[in-house]
């Protein structure tokens, strides 16, 4: 199950995509702008406040930085292409950048059983978006597989 996946390419970013995106692992005010923008900004400042809080407190900056660069730099299309194990990549609707659309485009494209929802209400982060409904949704995929 994917949730809110990176394509398994490598994702270009001009510069100042790229540095607010490398400093939110270190600077509390950039990484409340990548929430607000990969949400549509659509939640009170209060919200996007307690998200940033709740991640910087269970976060080691090291590990979200390789994190980072490896989701930015690696590509793996050719290890998931063709593949036919089965599953299912969830998309927030508000998600400007990771949204159904482009799910479609390169998961659905590549892999041969591959289920693609779209959570009307979500951006992408339907953990505190929407966990109910995202639980289900992982409930449902998981005993159609038993």
């Amino acid at each position: 199950i994917g949730i809110t996946p990176c394509p398994a390419v490598k994702i270009p970013f001009d510069d100042v995509g790229w540095k607010l995106f490398s400093e939110s692992d270190q600077n509390l005010e950039s990484r409340k702008e990548v929430f607000r923008l990969s949400t549509s900004n659509r939640y009170t400042e209060s919200w996007y406040t307690y998200i940033n809080e709740e991640s910087s407190s269970s976060r080691n900056p090291e590990a979200f930085r390789a994190y980072l660069d490896s989701w930015v730099n690696y590509e793996f299309v050719g290890d998931i292409e063709g593949c036919e194990i089965p599953i299912k990549v969830i998309a927030g609707a508000y998600d400007q950048d990771l949204n159904a659309e482009v799910m479609r485009n390169t998961y659905g494209v590549w892999m041969k059983n591959c289920e693609i929802v779209e959570l009307a209400d979500c951006g992408h982060y339907p953990m505190f978006e929407a966990p109910l409904r995202l639980a289900a949704e992982i409930e449902s995929f998981l005993n159609q597989q038993h």
